[in-house]
């Protein structure tokens, strides 16, 4: 839609990302996320295209301009403003589609900065600032939802604050935990932005089984590879000297996706080049997820961390203990 490719998802010096481009990636990326993990992809592809749509805010899009300086004391939630369209889907998938949206940046409640919905709505009339000129950008939302295949109806402010209440409802009787709703949009997130600059994934080479036949070579130098491994029992321990032949041996007992973890960057560095080159004749995609990650520490001592280089549907991901920590 040309009409609307002056309706941007980031700041321009991230490439001109339009918002239709983006939540048309990520609704893509969750349905392919969703169909493997056992999840509803009607539901993934209408959050996913609910998760950002608060972005046509003309306020929000202020924010995108070259010129803008944040004023103190300025805070501007996109998806505070997504949920306002919750009544644009059927009533069946509106509580997964919000775990979806409302805290794909940041925690409901508790948030480090105090940016979460509940935090804001409990500091300031949060609805009031999130909702204003609404009915100058409402008409483009409603339009893109159509465009992107969510039948929409006209709506009002009166029922985007009824949306607004039942998000700070469902959020305030939620318990501290995981959201595999909100998993499957952060990682479809993620990879969509990783999609739109480098183009480095194609939908059709996440979570493909890794082909680990290679490791199925046997030697006498290596007394692990002499035991076979088809047996029933879920969790193998090894203790072997070095050059036992460890890696191979536990390897060849993986029968799915593998999160190959070791302790330290320069070790999953190394295993990283190993099994890159093993498996360099097959379509498994070999990933890296390191330990770095970006710390915000704040006056009040506080401290944010975003783990960095998510990367979903690896065949083979080598990780640290850290990485896993962060969940």
């Amino acid at each position: 839609m040309t009409k609307y490719n002056d309706i941007l998802a980031k700041h321009p010096d991230s490439g001109h990302v339009t918002l239709i481009e983006h939540l048309q990636h990520v609704s893509d990326i969750a349905c392919v996320i969703a169909s493997h993990t056992g999840l509803d992809t009607q539901i993934a592809r209408e959050g996913a295209i609910l998760h950002d749509i608060g972005k046509v805010s003309t306020e929000f899009q202020r924010t995108l301009s070259q010129e803008f300086v944040r004023r103190p004391g300025f805070i501007f939630r996109h998806e505070i403003v997504s949920v306002f369209f919750l009544s644009q889907i059927e009533e069946s998938h509106r509580d997964a589609a919000l775990e979806m949206i409302v805290a794909h940046h940041k925690s409901a409640k508790n948030d480090v900065r105090n940016y979460g919905i509940i935090d804001l709505d409990d500091s300031c009339n949060s609805f009031k600032i999130h909702s204003k000129d609404f009915n100058q950008w409402i008409d483009n939302a409603l339009e893109i939802l159509e465009h992107l295949g969510i039948k929409s109806h006209p709506m009002d402010i009166t029922e985007a604050k009824e949306n607004y209440l039942y998000a700070i409802e469902y959020c305030s009787k939620q318990q501290c935990g995981c959201s595999l709703w909100r998993g499957l949009l952060m990682g479809a997130d993620h990879m969509a932005s990783a999609l739109e600059t480098v183009c480095e994934m194609p939908l059709n080479k996440i979570f493909i089984k890794p082909d680990l036949s290679y490791y199925n070579r046997t030697n006498k130098l290596y007394p692990l590879s002499l035991i076979p491994v088809n047996i029933d029992k879920r969790h193998t321990i090894v203790t072997a000297p070095t050059g036992a032949g460890k890696t191979d041996f536990l390897l060849r007992r993986c029968n799915g996706r593998v999160f190959y973890t070791l302790p330290f960057q320069a070790s999953i560095n190394a295993m990283y080049e190993r099994i890159k080159s093993d498996l360099s004749n097959t379509d498994a995609q070999i990933r890296l997820l390191h330990a770095s990650s970006a710390i915000q520490v704040y006056a009040d001592s506080n401290i944010e961390e975003c783990i960095l280089q998510r990367q979903i549907g690896a065949s083979v991901k080598i990780l640290t203990p850290h990485q896993m920590a962060s969940v």
